[in-house]
């Protein structure tokens, strides 16, 4: 059974994750002069977190917890322009 001590390091690789990919996301949408400001701060946060769980002993679940979260924002993320884009006509559809 997993402790409370456990559960909080998934909980925040989780939240980590899903905002390294929301800040990646907006990254690549729009670029401007603190674009390479943004991703040192990018880095700076998932690695702090990282680094805390490796000196508490627990980098396996933060990082599993950040490999969720980055996964499971990412799919949103792709899914979401996925459902958003217009829909196309095929030649010879019949309409």
């Amino acid at each position: 059974m997993t402790d409370l001590t456990t559960m909080a390091w998934i909980v925040a690789g989780a939240g980590t994750g899903v905002l390294h990919a929301t800040m990646l996301q907006q990254a690549t949408h729009r670029l401007s002069a603190w674009t390479p400001v943004m991703g040192m701060l990018r880095l700076g946060i998932v690695a702090a977190v990282l680094i805390s769980a490796a000196l508490a002993g627990g980098i396996l679940a933060a990082a599993a917890g950040w490999f969720a979260g980055l996964l499971a924002a990412s799919v949103r993320i792709v899914m979401r322009r996925t459902n958003t884009a217009p829909p196309t006509r095929h030649a010879g559809s019949g309409d």
